[in-house]
Parts: structure tokens; sequence; C-alpha cells
């Protein structure tokens, strides 16, 4: 009679079965959590959550997008619309985003964008538990787990899509790690939740939840097929419903964007599709370029040995990979730099996706060769990350960073309170892009110089981020001409801000 030998404590089997009848949990790694793990996440966040703050107050935050979103949600809250100002559009018209809603009880509170930036970091932070229990689960070491999902942490494309401020795309790394750890321990309570979580964040996430239940079926079988039918189809119905007929009711934000960002594609989905089919090769091209070839390489970051290591089984550990096809292409064929650039969130949805796969590759590195070579390789992709981060993160000390020692108790400090005191609910401003953060719960709030011929205000900051003023000669020849312009009177003129209010007729 012989009997079974146990796995070593460090050599799992490739997946752990799931005992019938019993739905898959966090547990079922094949080791409990690193205790440092969630103390580690939860610093993280805090970390990132006072550098935006800390930012904000020194009024280095931009229109773009913390101040969008800002507005967006005071509309909702107070005015009951979710009214985008400084498009000057009906925000569904531009993107659907129904989750957002949670954030409105919030703002009737305490109108500020604290709400913002706790939701972005607490959801990117949450990202790492499904990536460290795949770790566990593929090593049985949480040593190598928690290495792991420090290095999603700090890999660059993470941290550096949050500190643009705020975007909801970023929020969607947390549903999408919650979709790769349910496909790969075959849960479909799981995977709908994320799914669920993804598509009630941004409209496009139907078509990566479409692919996910392919990807489902590959991974898991055959028998997963009618489940992943339903889903892929409500994944594609709810998607096509939302850009089709949803948003393009709301009005021509969206067709706007689309011709602004893809109009060399096509000026509206129709077309992208057909030049599409004619000229597929010329589309795939543009890919390749060498700014969004490096951008791509940039996502991968320090992963990019464990990721090439996963391309040699996509069943038992590319398939993440799949997954992201969709977010990466909507931003390879953009025609805005903004889109393949690392420093902004457009990326981060993918972060997770990256991490799961290279996560699955320590499926092949060998356990019963050099001892310990789960952890080396771990600690060397956080080793890359923490290195590629060095190079990229931005410093924390300067006019309108975190640490602004010049700021506080200055009068420039003291002119910009005395000019937002001045600014009531009901008014319309032209303001800066660092000061439309600030003035965002305003009933219209447009970037400077948009609105300077039409607002009841204008508001400037001649000492303002130098990255945030674009046109420091347009904004010189701005402030001589409100000076000069008999249809302003002077609220504010001190320390290089300026407020002027439009004289009644």
């Amino acid at each position: 009679m012989t009997t079974a030998t146990p796995h070593a404590p460090h050599a799992p089997p490739e997946s752990t079965a799931i005992p019938h009848g019993r739905r898959a949990t966090w547990r079922d790694a094949v080791t409990p959590r690193h205790p440092l793990l969630i103390p580690l996440a939860a610093a993280y966040a805090a970390a990132l959550f006072a550098w935006m703050y800390l930012r904000h107050q020194h009024y280095g935050s931009a229109a773009f997008e913390l101040g969008a979103y800002h507005s967006i949600l005071w509309n909702v809250a107070i005015r009951h619309t979710p009214w985008n100002s400084l498009e000057r559009a009906h925000e569904w018209s531009t993107h659907l985003e129904p989750a957002l809603l949670l954030l409105a009880p919030l703002y009737r509170i305490k109108a500020t964008p604290v709400w913002l930036w706790l939701a972005e970091c607490l959801a990117c932070a949450a990202a790492v538990l499904p990536i460290d229990a795949m770790a566990r689960r593929v090593t049985g070491d949480a040593v190598v787990g928690l290495l792991c999902a420090v290095a999603m942490l700090v890999g660059p494309p993470l941290v550096l899509g949050q500190l643009a401020d705020y975007h909801t795309l970023a929020l969607c790394a947390l549903p999408l790690a919650v979709m790769v750890w349910a496909i790969e321990v075959d849960s479909s309570r799981g995977l709908a939740l994320g799914a669920l979580g993804a598509i009630a964040l941004r409209e496009q996430m139907g078509v990566v939840v479409a692919l996910a239940a392919i990807v489902w079926v590959v991974r898991q079988g055959a028998r997963r097929a009618p489940p992943a039918a339903i889903l892929a189809a409500a994944g594609l119905g709810i998607a096509a419903a939302e850009l089709f007929l949803i948003i393009p009711s709301f009005g021509t934000g969206q067709q706007a964007h689309l011709t602004a960002h893809y109009a060399w594609v096509g000026g509206g989905a129709d077309d992208a599709v057909q030049r599409a089919a004619a000229q597929p090769l010329g589309i795939a091209s543009i890919a390749f370029e060498a700014t969004r070839g490096r951008y791509v390489l940039a996502l991968v970051s320090g992963a990019m040995p464990l990721v090439f290591l996963s391309l040699r089984s996509p069943r038992r550990a590319a398939w993440p990979l799949l997954l992201a096809l969709t977010p990466l292409a909507a931003q390879l064929l953009s025609s805005s730099p903004h889109k393949f650039d690392v420093h902004f969130p457009y990326g981060v949805p993918i972060v997770p996706l990256l991490a799961a796969a290279a996560v699955l590759a320590f499926r092949f590195i060998p356990r019963d060769g050099m001892k310990g070579a789960h952890r080396l390789a771990a600690a060397g992709w956080l080793a890359l990350s923490l290195v590629h981060l060095t190079q990229l993160l931005p410093s924390p000390v300067g006019v309108g960073r975190p640490i602004d020692p010049g700021f506080v108790g200055s009068p420039r400090e003291a002119a910009l309170g005395r000019a937002i005191a001045q600014l009531p609910a009901d008014a319309s401003i032209s303001a800066q892009d660092n000061l439309v953060p600030h003035v965002a719960t305003r009933s219209e709030v447009h970037l400077w110089p948009d609105g300077e011929a039409t607002d009841d205000y204008v508001f400037l900051d001649a000492d303002g981020v130098a990255s945030n003023v674009r046109n420091r000669g347009s904004l010189t020849a701005s402030v001589r001409r409100l000076r000069a312009n008999p249809e302003f009177e002077l609220v504010v003129d001190d320390a290089g801000v300026m407020l002027a209010r439009r004289v009644p007729r």
C-alpha cells in the first residue's frame, strides 16, 4: 500500500482544489496572508493621500481631472445633476460612471476632493489583496505574496497614475484585480462582483468583462461556457447600450471626445470600425511607434522578466494579458500624448493585470532548484520597480508640491484665501488651472482663458505652478488687459493673485 507524499510547504500544486459545493474565498491560498501586508498597503494609501492633499493645499492640483470630478460631484450632490461645467456638457454625454454616485452623499456632508482621493487610494491599495492571494496560491509562500504585492504598489504606473490627482479609471484597478483572482480560483461570484464594479465605474469596461468571460472558459474548461456566455453577452450588451444609446442621448460629449482623440482612426465608432476592417495593419502599426512602445515597457516596469516568462503558457499564466488588450488599445490608438504617458492615470487599470501574469509566471520557476528562488524572483521584481520609480518620481519639494516652504504664511497664500472667500456660490468663473479645484463648488467654473469674455469673475495666479501656466505671456497680457478694462473691477490684486469681477450693466 502506498501513501501520498505531502507537498512541501513552499511547493504547492499548480492549483488548490475547492471542495465541491463551496465557493472560493480569499483564504483558499495555500498559506495565510503575511501580517505586514495590510499595514503596508494602508501606509501606502496614507502616503499617497498625504502627497495629494498637501499638494492641493499648496495650490498644485489641476483642473483635469480633479477639478472636473470635484465640480461634477458637487453638482450631483447639491444641484442633482452631473453637470461638467469645465467641458460645458452633461457628464453622462461623455462618460457613464454610476458608481461615482455613491460619493454624492459624502459631498452633502462636506464638499471636498478628500473623498475622491480616499476612494482612489483605498481602491488601488486594496487591489493588492487579490494579487497577494494569487501569489500565495501559486507559491505557498506568504513572503513571496508580500513582496509581489509591494512590487505592484511601488511600480511607477500605479504610483504616478494616482499622483495625477484623480481619475475614475484608477478605481478600476480593484474590480479588475478581483476578476483575475476569480478566474484563477474559478469563483463565479467573485467574477460577477468584479465585473459589476468595473462596469459601474466606466462604460468601456463591459468589453473587458466579455474578454474575461472568454478567458474564464479557456482557463477553467468548457463547463464554464454557459455562465461565461451570459456574462459576455451582458458585458457587451451593457457597453453597447451605454456607448451607442445612453451616452448619445445626453448630448455630443463622447462624440467630441472621440473626434478629438481618435479622429485619425475615424470621427465616430462606425468610422473607426470600417477603417480598422479596411486597414488593420495600418491601425495596428501605430502601437509600435517609439513613444507608445516605451509607454508599454514603462507599464510593465519591474515585472518585465516575469511577464515575459508568463508567455511560456498563455492558458496557465499569460491569460491576464488578454484582458489588458482593450484598455491598452484605447491608449495606444489615441492621438493625445497623455493617454500613453505613465505620468497619467490611464494605465492604472492595466497594472493588476500585468501583476497577475507576473505572479502566475512563478509556476515556471523551479521549486527544487536554488533555495528561495521564488523569493529572489519576487525581490528582483520589487528592486526593479523601485529603481524605475526613483527615476520617474517627481520631487516632493517645490512650488505647488507637498512640501512648499515658501507658501505657508506668505502674502500669496493670504491673497488666494481672500479671493476665494469673495466668490459666491452662484458665480461663473474663468479660473487658472491650479485654481479650478479650489473654486469648483460654484455654479460655473471654466478653465481660463475659456470664459474670460463672458464669466462674472476672472481668477488668476501669476506665481502658480509653472507646468499649470502654459503660456505666461498670455497670462501677463490678460492681467494688464483686466487692469485697464472698465468692464471689470479688481476685487483682489496682490502678490500675483488677481480676482476681477465684471461690473454689472
